[in-house]
């Protein structure tokens, strides 16, 4: 996942422990909803928030990190 004008998400979390954090919440996240079988509307549509706030926060994170770079 290597792009020269933002860099590797994955180097940046092996290097920054929020980001590893939220990286992981993400990826728990994503483990819990493939797990379910069964969603309905509300639940499906919450499960997504959820996933895309913690996805923003690994965005928010990354940039920051490599603007104290």
């Amino acid at each position: 996942m290597t792009d020269e004008s933002t860099g590797s998400i994955e180097t940046d979390r092996r290097v920054n422990d929020a980001l590893r954090t939220l990286v992981d919440e993400m990826l728990s996240r994503i483990r819990e909803m493939s797990a379910q079988e069964q969603w309905t509307a509300d639940e499906r549509q919450r499960a997504e928030q959820d996933l895309e706030r913690v996805m923003a926060q690994v965005r928010r994170e990354a940039q920051s990190d490599r603007e104290r770079g």
